[in-house]
């Protein structure tokens, strides 16, 4: 049911809440990795959903690797430490970085206490 709804809607906030609300059946059915599925899904395809941080801290908190990138770009709180460690772990794995998400980059600079005019 709720990947229908996830097919038919153009929401990335819906979508992400529909993995949630999948990944939350499955754990509630012993089905942890497909479970950690559908949270991996949402932190990498819907940062910007709040739901995503609820499901990476699920991912964190449970072993489950998770791209740094995209650990950085869903942490809400712009200037957390955890969204600046992260993303300079992908920075100094990958010199010549992509920025899939606005965000990462007022996170990087607010983390490191610079103002981005403009």
């Amino acid at each position: 049911m709720y990947d229908s709804i996830a097919k038919a809607s153009s929401d990335k906030d819906v979508k992400a809440q529909m993995d949630l609300f999948s990944g939350r059946i499955n754990l509630a059915l012993g089905q942890t990795t497909q479970a950690y599925q559908f949270f991996l899904d949402a932190v990498n395809n819907y940062p910007s959903s709040p739901d995503s941080y609820s499901m990476l801290v699920a991912l964190v908190n449970n072993s489950v690797p998770v791209d740094d990138l995209s650990r950085g770009q869903t942490i809400i709180t712009p200037a957390s430490m955890d969204c600046h460690d992260a993303l300079q772990r992908y920075i100094s794995a990958n010199p010549k970085m992509t920025v899939r998400h606005p965000t990462s980059m007022q996170c990087l600079y607010s983390s490191l206490g610079i103002t981005k005019q403009g």
